[in-house]
């Protein structure tokens, strides 16, 4: 009688969770005591082995325990107030890595200068008045264009006719550089480089102030949407993936706006901090990660914190849930190195760790050489991160229907195209606003280029090294980043009509470069998928069927 009553008791707990994994997967509960013995998938089509709702603990692989941890969310929610939360999280923090890792397009901007004039406290860079204007034609050496020396200052000059370039020779002994400066405070009244001096023989700082700068947010955004993103189930992780690139393009917006209404640098930080003070008081509403605290064998913390995740949802969750997932053994753990076992692999794995230097370097490299093509800087910076939005989202869409690799080339050898090509409109003078177009253009297509390489990599690795393979990838591109604000300011470390495209130019060449090699790769679209690095070798593995390795065919 009690057995009998016992399987009623199951029967009704299975009906009650039956419909929550969908498919052909089925959850099953076996209730004793209060407790949840087995939570386990149970392929319908396959003959289920009782051992399992009998509190054996199963031999799970790392793919089958994030399996069951993603079916957990179906039974504490994953639409709940929760999830909310998380998405609020994952906004906010994108926002703040975003403005924080941008600002630099205005707070570090070169604004026009010249020498300040000697003994001339009230001087301006503003000319003002007729005795002004007399005096910097005294003091300061006209060039070429018509402007003035950025970085020299004439002293013990008789005439008042004023001095030209070609006529410096004449006067070369009284030629001194300068050690302050007049600003222009049309694009912002005072940021960080009219504050600290960061011209001419001091300009290398700016770029210096730009790698550490993005260099110290950048480690933060190592965690940009992590914790939000462990919360979430695998179709909602996509669907979060498409809308970073539209937080991305509004964040940009924010700051464009902010920066033309302020014009000061310090109200500007200012106004974009309010991220990170929302991102810090959320902190304390956020559980603990249960993937990391499983990961490092707390089980009994990571049931507590799911606990409180249905808590929060409103739902009712049986204790011992997290029995069957256990802490990997120590002896499966996976790393780089191994991907490394041979020629052919280290020949792969480099080609795609260049790319990913290369388009990190291209993309950011860009967006710093904002302020350096001249233009509305407010207007240039808006219309480009609108642009790489719409970009993006469009690409989301119709990335699937396309070779990965092939999609990948077009996009970069576009956008490195459209960076080149910037020569065209400087050899034959054309109005400024047509390198600017070029260059917002080409970043464009860069950024769209970014998930498809990033989907890609996640394909090349094996299922065993995919999580590692593609981190590791992340930080490689992390180099690109620190590279790009020295490779944006090149043309303030040259003369001549080119200067004010190079950047573009290298910056499209290194592009044109990657997308080069990445043909090199193997294709992915409708390929099996590598579980092990046997699979990516062509090894045949027991108990295995036979399928077609993506690396058939491949040089690399």
């Amino acid at each position: 009688m009690e057995l009998k009553e016992r399987q009623e008791s199951s029967k009704r707990s299975q009906d009650k969770f039956k419909n929550i994994s969908g498919g052909d997967e089925l959850f099953t509960i076996d209730k004793r005591d209060g407790e949840l013995d087995s939570f386990l998938p149970v392929d319908l089509h396959q003959p289920h082995d009782l051992s399992k709702q009998n509190g054996d603990c199963p031999q799970d692989t790392a793919a089958s325990d994030n399996k069951s941890f993603e079916n957990i969310f179906h039974v504490i929610g994953h639409n709940g107030r929760f999830q909310i939360l998380m998405v609020a999280m994952f906004i906010i923090t994108n926002a703040n890595v975003d403005l924080q890792n941008l600002n630099t397009v205005f707070t570090l901007t070169t604004p026009e200068h010249r020498c300040k004039l000697p003994g001339l406290e009230q001087d301006s860079y503003d000319i003002r008045t007729y005795d002004q204007a007399q005096l910097v034609d005294l003091y300061i050496p006209k060039v070429k264009d018509g402007g003035y020396r950025k970085c020299h200052v004439l002293s013990g000059v008789n005439n008042t006719k004023g001095i030209t370039e070609d006529s410096l020779l004449d006067h070369g002994s009284n030629l001194t550089k300068c050690s302050d400066w007049v600003y222009d405070k049309t694009v912002m009244k005072q940021n960080l480089v009219s504050k600290l001096n960061l011209v001419c023989d001091r300009i290398v700082y700016r770029s210096h102030g730009n790698m550490v700068l993005f260099g110290g947010k950048m480690a933060a955004g190592f965690l940009q949407g992590h914790f939000s993103i462990e919360f979430m189930t695998t179709q909602q992780r996509s669907l979060l993936s498409i809308f970073t690139r539209v937080i991305f393009g509004l964040s940009d917006l924010y700051m464009a706006l902010m920066a033309y209404v302020l014009r000061d640098w310090q109200y500007l930080l200012l106004s974009i901090a309010w991220p990170a003070v929302f991102a810090v008081v959320l902190c304390w509403f956020m559980p603990e990660s249960p993937r990391w605290l499983i990961s490092k064998n707390k089980i009994e913390k990571a049931e507590q914190e799911i606990q409180r995740i249905a808590k929060m949802n409103r739902r009712s969750v049986p204790h011992g849930i997290t029995r069957h997932l256990r802490k990997p053994d120590e002896k499966s753990k996976h790393t780089v190195l191994q991907l490394f076992a041979e020629r052919r692999l280290i020949v792969r794995w480099t080609i795609l760790y260049l790319n990913w230097v290369l388009i990190c370097l291209s993309t950011y490299g860009l967006v710093f050489n904002i302020s350096n093509m001249g233009g509305n800087i407010f207007l240039n910076f808006a219309v480009g991160g609108l642009l790489d939005a719409v970009v993006s989202v469009l690409n989301s869409f119709i990335v699937n229907r396309f070779s990965r690799k092939y999609f990948y080339f077009f996009c970069s050898a576009f956008g490195a195209c459209a960076c080149i090509l910037t020569i065209l409109p400087t050899i034959f003078d054309a109005p400024k606003w047509c390198v600017v177009a070029l260059s917002l253009i080409g970043k464009a297509a860069l950024v769209a280029a970014y998930p498809i390489l990033y989907t890609y990599s996640a394909e090349l690795f094996p299922t065993t090294h995919r999580g590692i393979g593609v981190g590791s990838c992340s930080m490689m591109s992390r180099i690109g980043g620190l590279i790009s604000p020295y490779i944006a300011d090149l043309g303030f470390l040259v003369s001549g009509k080119m200067a004010s495209v190079l950047p573009q130019i290298v910056l499209g060449s290194s592009a044109m470069l990657g997308s080069l090699l990445i043909l090199i790769l193997p294709e992915t679209r409708g390929r099996d998928l590598p579980e092990t690095i046997d699979d990516i070798r062509g090894v045949p593995q027991k108990n295995k069927q036979s399928s077609t390795p993506i690396n058939e065919k491949a040089v690399a």
